[in-house]
């Protein structure tokens, strides 16, 4: 409805904004403009030409968002939008694909081999001597109350699935809120974060 696509629009279109003018600083700051571009795909069949030295990404929070289905709301709205860029069967860590498993379990054993693919891609993609830095945060659902219902700890999740690729750990940093008030816990504010650095030997 109206109501539903003036909220996702707003969010998408912000995010999209806010990104582009990131690439367009990137661009700008860069001493060889020529050689920054946007791949559209999906990274766990990503094969560059070349190895990189670095790879700096957040990927999805497992459970936690449908990233696709904003995207999805927005498309009609968009002057030359293809219709058949939005598969949801290639999406990872949906939390409708949380939904459709009858038990936790079953949804972290399928997370854990999605993070295994994309991170082999990753790992596959960097030079020897290469480092890889994720922004991560643990999953879960929301109760009513802003609290986590079973939540995922993506920081273990990682480790294991990059160890098991062939990364080496570096260095990782938890950011967890000690907020005791719920009237005062956003989302965003109660949802634990990591950084992981990693390295290809």
């Amino acid at each position: 409805d109206d109501a539903t696509y003036r909220f996702s629009s707003s969010l998408f279109f912000t995010c999209a904004h806010l990104y582009a003018s990131q690439v367009r600083a990137l661009r700008k700051a860069s001493a060889a403009p020529g050689i920054i571009n946007i791949r559209h795909g999906d990274t766990r069949s990503l094969r560059l030409k070349e190895p990189v030295d670095a790879i700096l990404t957040g990927p999805p929070y497992p459970g936690v968002y449908d990233y696709l289905s904003y995207a999805e709301l927005a498309l009609d709205k968009l002057e030359g939008a293809r219709t058949n860029v939005v598969q949801h069967d290639r999406e990872i860590g949906a939390r409708r694909l949380w939904r459709q498993e009858d038990r936790l379990t079953d949804f972290v054993a399928k997370w854990q081999i999605q993070q295994q693919q994309w991170l082999g891609a990753a790992y596959s993609n960097l030079r020897s001597g290469g480092t890889a830095t994720l922004m991560i945060g643990d999953g879960g659902i929301s109760d009513s109350l802003g609290g986590w219902i079973e939540p995922i700890d993506d920081l273990q999740s990682t480790i294991q699935a990059a160890e098991a690729v062939g990364f080496r750990v570096l260095a990782t940093s938890t950011l967890s809120s000690t907020l005791e008030d719920i009237g005062f816990a956003t989302k965003g504010q109660i949802r634990t974060e990591h950084m992981v650095h990693l390295g290809k030997p």
